[in-house]
């Protein structure tokens, strides 16, 4: 694999869009990581080495897009591009999408890229499956894995979503408390327009075997108009936020938020 943030981030755009394997398998790869469920309704966990006392995070992305087979089924496309391609074309400082009827997949293999440079910082990572179809991935791991998700819910101090819209914003949706949010807003300057919407951390973040669930944050990471033709990433934007994840990240002792 590359690298370079730029050159990952290109290499996991360019990724097909025609479904999930390939990146599944990259990610299975890595040192302990596991596979929970079963066909598309599954998640990997890499469970992280930093301490749970010292505030280990979990973060978490989509591997899925709405541009893949999964969306032809359902009959919300007529077909996905014969080879799978994104179609990608970057000028100044912007990837777009050089196909009339696809956008370039940024939603969430924006926020992937993201987890595979951030692999080696101690921090557990957390790829959902099906995200676009209802959270399928997460509801699996949460209805046929209880336990799976009780004792990730019980060692994690808080879950970092990256999967969303935009740059410099925060969505903490219903799983989130005001000291976290104010944590959120304090530690990465980013604001919280709303709280509508929803994404994986709604079914993750949520209390389960009688363990009280973690706080949950999904971070902008520099896309726009996605589920589009249009769609498109800022580099710089989404650069901005993987920077501050390496240092938020790093702290030798982060604070850990319960609903």
């Amino acid at each position: 694999m590359p690298t370079t943030d730029h050159d990952t981030l290109l290499r996991f755009l360019n990724f097909p869009l025609s479904g999930t394997q390939e990146l599944f398998d990259l990610f299975a790869a890595l040192p302990g990581a596991q596979t929970i469920g079963t066909g598309r309704e599954r998640v990997l966990y890499i469970q992280g080495s930093r301490p749970v006392e010292a505030g280990r995070c979990l973060i978490v992305a989509h591997a899925d897009t709405v541009w893949d087979e999964s969306w032809v089924e359902a009959g919300y496309l007529d077909s996905t591009p014969d080879d799978g391609s994104p179609n990608l074309i970057e000028k100044d400082g912007i990837i777009r999408s050089g196909a009339v009827d696809r956008g370039i997949g940024a939603d969430d293999r924006a926020g992937l890229a993201m987890l595979w440079r951030l692999k080696h910082s101690g921090h557990s990572l957390l790829i959902t499956d099906l995200e676009e179809h209802g959270r399928l991935g997460s509801h699996a791991l949460r209805n046929q894995h209880p336990n799976t998700l009780a004792d990730i819910n019980r060692d994690h101090a808080f879950a970092i979503q990256l999967d969303r819209m935009g740059a410099r914003d925060f969505k903490c949706y219903g799983v989130g408390t005001d000291p976290f949010r104010a944590y959120v807003a304090h530690a990465t300057g980013y604001t919280e327009p709303d709280r509508r919407s929803f994404t994986d951390i709604c079914t993750l973040c949520d209390p389960i075997g009688g363990v009280p669930a973690m706080c949950g944050v999904n971070l902008s990471v520099g896309y726009y108009h996605e589920h589009t033709p249009h769609e498109h990433l800022v580099i710089a934007e989404w650069q901005d936020t993987l920077d501050l994840l390496r240092g938020w990240l790093a702290s030798p002792a982060l604070p850990s938020f319960r609903r």
